[in-house]
């Protein structure tokens, strides 16, 4: 990479301010660097600054979840899908091993660019990755690391679940969460990038909670609401975010 694409990626500051006053700064690109980052990308104007600053956004309740169960997450923590504004990061959980599941090079080359080896890049499509796969995937960096078996403290995917086979995920994720391991979600009935849609996406809001606890998860806590207007293509504005425990 160059030095000139490196400056690209470098982050500059966002500050979220939630109505109870709680701050929450984390990097994200500016609109100059993202929009220069992204002009060779084969999704054209899709991570455009303001897309990305609209996901950025409604990442941030489940940001307030994972505040309120940090003292619960051990390490190793998975981050399915970050994006460019991962919710998982060295500042947050210092001490812990954090793994990101990306496949876009593009995200990838920013990722290695704003944290280094400080967090661990897995190059997967989780969206059908199976058990066998992600063990194989993972078994020698964990053996690095001196992790042990390949399983997780934690798993988080934000705004995901319309791009993948989500039951397969939810399942592959209680695979690989340790007893008693959280699971932090958020997603919006068909909201995103619809072209990109997977046909086994979630088609209501709540079948999501009622799978999880189909597979043998307790729905800790989760809160539905009227995020935005409703659009086209069947998105009718509810967002769900919940935090799952493995039993």
């Amino acid at each position: 990479m160059t030095s000139s694409q490196l400056e690209l990626l470098r982050p500059s500051t966002f500050i979220y301010k939630h109505s109870s006053g709680l701050q929450i700064t984390s990097g994200l690109f500016s609109n100059k660097r993202a929009n220069a980052f992204y002009k060779e990308s084969p999704y054209g104007n899709t991570f455009s600054w303001k897309n990305m600053a609209l996901m950025k956004k409604r990442s941030q309740k489940l940001r307030l979840f994972i505040d309120e169960h940090k003292h619960k997450i051990t390490s190793p923590i998975l981050e399915a899908g970050p994006c460019l504004h991962p919710l998982a990061t060295p500042s947050d959980f210092p001490g812990s091993r954090i793994f990101y599941w990306e496949k876009d090079p593009y995200i990838i080359m920013a990722l290695s660019a704003q944290f280094g080896k400080t967090i661990n890049i897995v190059n997967i499509d989780f969206s059908s990755a199976s058990v066998k796969q992600v063990q194989k995937l993972h078994k020698r960096r964990f053996e690095k690391l001196g992790l042990g078996q390949v399983s997780f403290g934690a798993i988080i995917a934000s705004q995901v679940l319309n791009y993948i086979d989500y039951k397969k995920f939810l399942s592959l994720a209680r695979a690989l969460l340790n007893p008693g391991g959280l699971l932090f979600l958020n997603n919006g009935k068909n909201t995103g990038i619809y072209k990109l849609f997977s046909s086994k996406r979630p088609k209501t809001t709540l079948e999501i909670p009622t799978y999880l606890e189909a597979i043998g998860f307790e729905v800790v806590d989760w809160q539905i609401e009227q995020a935005y207007k409703k659009g086209k293509k069947g998105a009718d504005g509810s967002f769900i975010t919940l935090v799952a425990r493995k039993i």
